[in-house]
């Protein structure tokens, strides 16, 4: 049972996480890709262990019930 939903500042209940498991990305969206662009070293990247941990807080905490 979660504590509290997952709401933004609209109110809106959230249901649904994504987590991004690099700091790249192909969708070349503006936020994601920057004409400067500057990645992260591998061991500066979260681990998938550290990865699961946040994904089960979210689901616990918050209800989350789903990825995309």
């Amino acid at each position: 049972m979660p504590s509290r939903p997952l709401t933004d500042r609209f109110a809106r209940v959230h249901r649904s996480l994504r987590i991004s498991i690099v700091d790249k990305c192909d969708l070349r969206c503006t936020y994601c890709m920057p004409e400067d662009q500057h990645f992260l070293k591998r061991e500066e990247l979260m681990t998938r262990e550290e990865i699961g941990t946040i994904a089960r807080v979210f689901v616990e905490r918050y209800g989350i019930t789903r990825s995309s």
